[in-house]
């Protein structure tokens, strides 16, 4: 498991277009989030599963992007963009918008999207 998050996480350190642009698709967003998170998830939850119905890659994937949604303003202020573009996209021409107090109403608009999309990885 170990190798496979690093040689994932390398490919997000070489790949020109992310280090770019960010995160632009959910795809790849989803991606990133298994490399980061799901991976390890999958190795806790195996670990301190019960029940055996857990999928220890939504659990991992779920874990992840709370933690980017948790992380944003860390993020911002160190240069980092973990938020899709393909969300930030449909309220904003920029993600620096964001964060500006004129545009509060598309910001909510836009955690409410990123957070029903960590959403979908709940187990009914």
């Amino acid at each position: 498991t170990t190798k496979e998050i690093g040689n994932g996480m390398a490919d997000y350190a070489n790949d020109a277009v992310h280090n770019k642009y960010g995160i632009v698709t959910l795809k790849d967003y989803d991606k990133y989030c298994y490399y980061a998170a799901g991976l390890p998830g999958i190795s806790l939850t195996r670990l301190f599963a019960v029940s055996g119905l857990e999928d220890p890659g939504i659990v991992g994937l779920f874990i992840q992007k709370t933690g980017i949604i948790r992380d944003y303003l860390v993020d911002d202020q160190e240069g980092r963009q973990w938020w899709p573009k393909e969300i930030w996209s449909k309220y904003f021409d920029d993600f620096s918008e964001l964060k500006k107090p004129e545009n509060v109403t598309g910001a909510v608009n836009c955690l409410l999207d990123i957070i029903h999309n960590a959403l979908l990885h709940v187990p009914d």
